[in-house]
C-alpha cells in the first residue's frame, strides 16, 4: 500500500489518512516480517523518525533508555503505537472511518 496511488475524498480526510500511515509506518517497523523486526524499542535506527519519539516516550514513562527492560521496551512501544491510534481517533470518530483497498495480482 503506497500513499502515491491514493486519492483522498472529500479533501478533508487527508488528515486521518496521514494518519493511518504513521500507524502503519510505525506497526511495519516494530512487527514487519520482511524486514529485522524491532525487538526493543532501542533497536530503532537513529536515522529513523520515530527515534526521538520513542526516546521522549521513555523519558515521559521515566525509564532510562540505556538500562530499559525488554518489558519497559514494550511499555514505550504500546506508547508510540498508541499515540499514533490516537491521531486518527481525534480526528475522526474511528468507528466511521472506513478504508478501501484494492488487491490487484500481476503474474
Amino acid at each position: 500500500m503506497t500513499k502515491n496511488k491514493l486519492s483522498i475524498a472529500p479533501p478533508d480526510k487527508k488528515k486521518t489518512l496521514e494518519a493511518f500511515f504513521r500507524y502503519y509506518e510505525l506497526s511495519c517497523l516494530l512487527f514487519g516480517q520482511k524486514q529485522n523486526e524491532i525487538y526493543d524499542v532501542t533497536d530503532i535506527p537513529k536515522t529513523n523518525k520515530f527515534y526521538e519519539l520513542a526516546k521522549e516516550i521513555a523519558k515521559q514513562l521515566e525509564i532510562d533508555w540505556e538500562s530499559m527492560t525488554h518489558e519497559e521496551s514494550n511499555r514505550v512501544m504500546l506508547a508510540l503505537l498508541e499515540d499514533s491510534f490516537n491521531l486518527i481517533r481525534d480526528i475522526e470518530d474511528s468507528k466511521s472511518i472506513i478504508l478501501q483497498t484494492k488487491i490487484v495480482i500481476k503474474k
